[in-house]
């Protein structure tokens, strides 16, 4: 029986929530390419890794989103849970692309190199790569850049501790949620 949800046909299988994730996370990141094509705002590499780690946080903490779905399927229609997830997800995407495409206008002077982002080798491309115009540095701005480092490398330090670990009640739960809308 085909399930009503596109979240109770994730729920069963790991393989096919990866893949779903990554699939809707690239069509935000293709809308943000789409419309920030002609964008002139650019990024410093020090700022871009700060704001990737932000992303990165965001990510870890929209898990939470998994723990208020059997409350929302069960208070309203299956579809609005889908579209909660499913426009988080794109938010996601869309946020980080902005990131991308601004970091790839300073390094690069083009928004073409922003899927680099997507490429995990090609994304140290994307933030190491020396920009074409060599900012000015000045105290202050040798000051804010070590302290930015400092952010991202507290932030990495502790994302571990931002891990939940699930409990046997609420896998068992989400299973009743899952069959329930199976048995509609």
């Amino acid at each position: 029986m085909r399930p009503y949800s596109l979240y109770a046909f994730v729920l069963g299988t790991k393989l096919s929530t990866y893949l779903i994730f990554e699939v809707v996370f690239i069509c935000g990141f293709a809308l943000a390419i789409i419309q920030l094509r002609t964008s002139t705002f650019s990024t410093h590499r020090t700022i871009h890794m700060f704001l990737v780690a932000l992303v990165c946080t965001a990510v870890l903490c929209f898990n939470a989103i998994w723990f208020a779905m059997p409350h929302i399927i069960a208070h309203t229609a299956l579809w609005f849970a889908d579209l909660v997830f499913y426009f988080s997800i794109v938010l996601l995407g869309y946020i980080y692309a902005a990131i991308c495409i601004a970091r790839a206008n300073d390094a690069f002077k083009s928004h073409a190199y922003a899927w680099l982002g997507l490429i995990p080798i090609g994304n140290f491309i994307l933030m190491f790569w020396d920009p074409i115009v060599r900012p000015h540095y000045s105290g202050a701005t040798a000051i804010r850049d070590i302290a930015l480092i400092g952010t991202v490398l507290c932030l990495l330090w502790f994302a571990p501790e931002l891990r939940y670990d699930v409990d046997k009640g609420l896998t068992d739960m989400l299973q009743v949620v899952a069959d329930a809308s199976d048995a509609r």
